[in-house]
């Protein structure tokens, strides 16, 4: 079934197999790299799990398969966006909610840093907000989206902290 275009710049589609649901994504090859890192390390990110490869009939990878996540709003972009507009009701997303991913998403991300993982494409789009209520980065396929992370700082660690104090300061809160 096709959900049409995710968080990402990729198109997501989403399935059930055995009664498991889960998401494909187009992914680059550094996002792989990424996925395989994440579970080799079997380290506890907020991440979606990798849960296959796909591959053309020819053998090349044009997607991976991720765990799917149960969510309401799109993003963090629009759920934020919607309590600022008045569409979503404000305890969707108090203070100390926005504190607690906050905490999640800069723990995410330190926890990749730990292992050479950079997310570069850094931005409230790239974060959803599962059914339990907690922080899930996505996308590290390597985009940049202009206005978050800027050109000549892209793929660093300064790069990292300026879209990190974006997010920070999207939800609102100190940390």
């Amino acid at each position: 079934m096709y959900l049409g275009d995710g968080p990402t710049t990729s198109a997501v589609f989403a399935f059930h197999f055995n009664g498991v649901r889960f998401s494909v994504v187009a992914a680059s090859p550094e996002e792989l790299a990424a996925y395989l890192k994440i579970r080799s390390a079997e380290v506890e990110l907020r991440v979606p799990e990798l849960k296959g490869i796909v591959q053309s009939h020819k053998g090349g990878v044009i997607g991976i398969l991720l765990s799917y996540i149960p969510h309401k709003h799109h993003s963090l972009r629009a759920l934020l966006a919607g309590v600022d507009g008045g569409t979503i009701a404000p305890s969707e997303a108090t203070a100390s909610l926005r504190q607690k991913w906050a905490m999640q998403i800069q723990a995410t991300v330190a926890g990749s840093h730990g292992l050479g993982i950079l997310w570069r494409d850094i931005k409230t789009d790239n974060v959803l907000i599962n059914d339990n209520g907690d922080a899930v980065v996505l996308d590290f396929g390597g985009g940049n989206t202009m206005g978050w992370v800027d050109h000549e700082k892209y793929g660093s660690m300064e790069g990292e902290e300026q879209g990190l104090e974006k997010i920070i300061l999207a939800l609102g809160v100190d940390v």
